[in-house]
């Protein structure tokens, strides 16, 4: 996994290449949007090949309610957005430090 802005521009161009139609929510904008608006923690999981090309991308948003607890959600209000990745190994890698991150999210304030 690496560690790189939301507004880095290898970032971008992955997402233009790989999102389809849905561009728009994977956008900096978009989850600049949610943190603003709605308090939520982007926290951008982000697969690299050994050259540090970018193989994947799936953004989640720390959600906390009193009704519904804490957890994780994938682009909330948006339209059907899958994670990104250039291959199934990619896409593994971000599913398996996604369900690394749940268990964190029991830990008390």
């Amino acid at each position: 996994m690496a560690q790189m802005t939301l507004t880095d521009t290898h970032l971008e161009t992955f997402v233009e290449q790989h999102s389809r139609d849905s561009t728009f929510y994977y956008s900096p904008a978009w989850l600049d949007l949610l943190t603003r608006c709605y308090g939520y923690s982007v926290i951008p999981l982000i697969s690299t090949n050994t050259s540090g090309r970018i193989t994947g991308f799936l953004p989640l948003c720390f959600m906390q309610s009193p009704i519904t607890g804490r957890r994780l959600v994938s682009l909330p209000f948006s339209d059907y957005c899958p994670l990104l990745a250039e291959d199934e190994q990619s896409a593994n890698d971000l599913r398996a430090v996604a369900q690394d991150t749940i268990p964190l999210l029991t830990l008390p304030d």
